[in-house]
């Protein structure tokens, strides 16, 4: 069965229909149908970024590390978060 796309935070959090992929660097998560401060909130918990699991598909990307917060962006109904390593 194929799976959905989703995004799983290391302290539990699980945000459906939403991506995340990494270039030059930074991680950049896409998360759907939420209020940015409560994005907020989560992705300035570097215990709850430490590890960010990318199920799509029948896929799955594992991003470890990204726990400083560069970008938070809402468009439409989409926050972007960009994400950084430390002293990266």
């Amino acid at each position: 069965m194929k799976k959905g796309r989703r995004i799983r935070l290391n302290d539990g959090t699980v945000y459906e229909d939403s991506n995340c992929g990494s270039a030059g660097g930074v991680l950049w998560c896409y998360i759907t149908g939420q209020n940015i401060i409560d994005v907020v909130g989560v992705f300035c918990n570097r215990e709850a970024t430490e590890k960010i699991i990318h199920e799509y598909g029948n896929f799955t990307d594992e991003y470890s590390g990204f726990v400083v917060p560069l970008v938070f962006q809402m468009q439409d109904s989409i926050c972007a978060v960009c994400l950084a390593k430390e002293g990266g």
